[in-house]
């Protein structure tokens, strides 16, 4: 109750069999998923997975997120509490967390002044956990605005000269009765035929690569499909954006003026 994990299957141990350090013992869901596919774990013996184990699973509960986020396996035994030389309580409480720790400390130390009490804050774990993803997702992220950039500033240098190169015709369709929006659309079409291109290659490129970034992702797959929409329509719409000036000047020329010049 205190992780909020869910019971799928049988129960939990009661205060009765903590109190009695009874042989029981409650599963995580990833774990009864790899030892016992198929079967019903509830009443299994626990030595099918800790070998020597005299215990016997009453129960399976949800996965919850361990300290080791990098770790796919969500594998979890949870048992009554046993004499031990040390141990780790989670507590869940609401209000100062300041407060709570100087109060769990004065608790412990009334019941046992020798007990060695360290407390930290779970999501201070946490941020340490997620410190070097961050700090990389946000230098990838400013690489990608800079490549983005250079690459929006060189397809609008590109379109331009392509445009100018082509005024000659641009006049004659204009003179002929196209109008400027026909006139932009070809242009925007011609300019965007490489564009998607080469999206579709770094698609390609960027879900073969991706695989090498499982070890940072948490909750998401190398190949989401909604990141990748994401990003294809961000490039897109940026693009078009890069190709929309210089094909709209080009639409305007004046036909007689360019005809003149030849």
């Amino acid at each position: 109750e205190t992780l909020g994990l869910r019971v799928l299957a049988g129960r939990t141990y009661t205060p009765a069999e903590v109190s009695a350090h009874a042989p029981v013992a409650v599963i995580s869901e990833g774990l009864a998923r790899d030892f016992f596919p198929g079967e019903d774990p509830v009443g299994q013996p626990l030595g099918r997975i800790l070998e020597g184990s005299q215990a016997t699973i009453i129960g399976v509960v949800s996965n919850a997120i361990t300290a080791r986020l990098r770790d796919p396996r969500a594998a979890a035994v949870y048992q009554p509490i046993r004499d031990m030389l040390a141990a780790r309580m989670v507590v869940r409480a609401s209000g100062s967390s300041e407060a709570l720790i100087k109060s769990l400390q004065s608790t412990f130390q009334s019941i046992d002044p020798g007990v060695r009490v360290g407390i930290t804050k779970v999501s201070d774990g946490l941020d340490r956990q997620l410190a070097e993803p961050t700090a990389l997702s946000t230098m990838a992220g400013l690489l990608a605005a800079v490549a983005l950039a250079l690459a929006l500033i060189g397809l609008y240098g590109v379109t331009a000269f392509a445009t100018g190169q082509r005024r000659q015709e641009i006049s004659v369709r204009i003179a002929l009765g196209a109008s400027g929006s026909d006139v932009m659309r070809l242009l925007v079409r011609d300019s965007l035929r490489p564009v998607l291109y080469g999206l579709a290659a770094g698609a390609i490129g960027a879900a073969l690569g991706s695989r090498v970034l499982t070890g940072v992702l948490y909750g998401l797959s190398p190949a989401d499909p909604l990141t990748f929409a994401a990003a294809l329509i961000v490039l897109l719409a940026a693009s078009t954006g890069a190709v929309v000036l210089p094909t709209r000047r080009a639409a305007e020329i004046d036909p007689a003026a360019v005809l003149r010049e030849v």
